[in-house]
């Protein structure tokens, strides 16, 4: 479940956090990393470009990501947006 905490920030009842982060992303936020996503912040449906998904650990993080943790952390920043009142779509590739 999440709650607003900032004009721009949810947070999940698990702690996580999605926030924009300018008018062209969207941050995902845990204690040991944070990931975030190109996207149009202008647009009435935002796109969220998913190949461009990138990752900024924290050093006691093993590197790299599964296909199904990318999977999860995209699925919860659609979830944040909605509770940001933020419609979005999925786009494969960014222009």
């Amino acid at each position: 479940m999440f709650k607003l905490i900032a004009p721009q920030k949810a947070q999940h009842s698990l702690g996580f956090i999605v926030q924009t982060g300018g008018p062209y992303a969207v941050q995902y936020v845990e204690k040991t990393f944070m990931a975030e996503v190109k996207a149009d912040l202008t647009c009435t449906i935002v796109p969220l470009y998913i190949d461009t998904l990138a990752l900024n650990k924290a050093d006691s993080v093993p590197s790299g990501i599964t296909k199904e943790h990318a999977e999860l952390i995209i699925n919860r920043i659609i979830e944040g947006l909605d509770c940001l009142g933020v419609k979005c779509k999925i786009c494969k590739k960014h222009p």
